[in-house]
Order: C-alpha cells, then structure tokens, then sequence
C-alpha cells in the first residue's frame, strides 16, 4: 500500500491554520472596536474603567474569535450545534450564559456580548456571500459539466484486483450494471450505459489524516 506524504499532510494542516489565524483575527478585533463602541453609547464610565485592561480584553476577543472560527470550519458531521433542531438549544445555551456572565458582573455587557455575537454571524454572511459569487461566476463558464460522485472507503486498495473488487462490490450494492472499457487505473467503465471514469484518490482530514475516496466522474 502507498504511504500518504506526511510533508502534504503538513501542508495542508499550515494552510488550515494560516486561514483560521487570519479569520480569527480579523474577527477577535471587529468584536473588539464593535464592544468598544457599544460601551462608549451605553456606559462609558463602565468603559472607562476596563480601559486599563485593554490588552487582557483584546485577548480574550481573539481567543473567543479563534473558538468561533474552528468551531465552524469543523466537518459537518463534527459541528452539529448549529444545524437542524440543535439550533434553539444551542442559541438557548448560549443566551444563559450570557445572562450567567452579566449577573456576576454588570448587565452594561449584555449589548456588548449580544452584538458581539452580531458581528461574529456578518462575518460567516459575508464569506458565504464570496462563496456563494465564486461558485456562481465558476458555473457561468462555457466548459461541460460532468456529474461527480465520491464513496468513502476505509483504506486504500493494496492492488489492482482489490480496486476491481471495491468497484465491483459497489456496484452490486447499487444496483447498477458494470462493463470494463478499460481495465487500470484509473478504470474506464460503462455504468448503466454511462462512460464514467473512476479512481481512488487520497485527501487529508482537518488533523491531517489520510482518508480515501473512490471517485467516478461521468465522462462527456
């Protein structure tokens, strides 16, 4: 079996961390100048008096941000607290806390956290809104679209034959008719009828772990 690379895994792992550094920070200092603010319109002899410790609140801002931005950069089936019904029991948990935290010190930091929280979720709006203009300017392209789809594996196939096997297994549990056109691989088959090319390939999980996939593109 082919070993994965440990210096791509180290890779990606320095990308992940330098896009979640710099989300993080951009953030933690939004929430920061945006409490700053809120302060100065609601308490200001309250914000007076945690001037001196700026640097302890700067802080703690960007390890809240930084807490926010890995939560949600979390695979989905490991960040379920804001999807589905979860949802109001998360935003339940976090109102106590909230009120938890203003009780034992002053409720002047109830706007302070709530828009805090404001600023965090005009965050995640504005990358999905990037996201959402990328993919849209990537399907106005003129080139064909060709259907894709992945199955997980638990490891990578050792040989040629056990590739076969793993298509072949697949396909019986599909329900769907298989005819070689090309017998390697990458295989180029005929499923129902549709000339697909299919292939395994290795990605990396967010702790840089390899993780396997057989993928089968339909050919156009």
């Amino acid at each position: 079996m082919k070993q994965p690379d440990p210096v791509s895994a180290l890779t990606v792992l320095r990308e992940e961390l330098r896009e979640i550094l710099t989300e993080s920070l951009g953030m933690g200092l939004a929430m920061l100048l945006v409490s700053l603010y809120t302060l100065h319109c609601s308490d200001q002899p309250l914000l007076l008096t945690l001037l001196p410790w700026l640097p302890a609140w700067t802080l703690l801002f960007l390890a809240a941000a930084f807490l926010l931005v890995w939560h949600h950069h979390l695979p989905p089936e490991e960040n379920s607290s804001f999807v589905g019904m979860a949802v109001p029991y998360t935003l339940q948990a976090l109102w106590a806390v909230a009120l938890f935290v203003c009780a034992f010190t002053s409720f002047s930091l109830l706007p302070v956290l709530v828009f805090s929280a404001l600023t965090a979720v005009l965050f995640w709006l504005a990358d999905f809104l990037l996201l959402r203009r990328a993919a849209s300017q990537m399907n106005k392209t003129n080139r064909p679209l060709r259907m894709t789809i992945t199955y997980d594996l638990e490891e990578r196939p050792c040989s040629d034959e056990a590739f076969f096997r793993v298509l072949e297994q697949r396909c019986m549990e599909e329900h769907s008719s298989l005819e070689y056109v090309t017998r390697a691989q990458p295989a180029l088959v005929r499923l129902d009828g549709v000339l697909c090319e299919v292939k395994v390939q290795t990605y990396y999980t967010k702790y840089g772990l390899p993780a396997y996939e057989l993928k089968v593109t339909e050919m156009q």
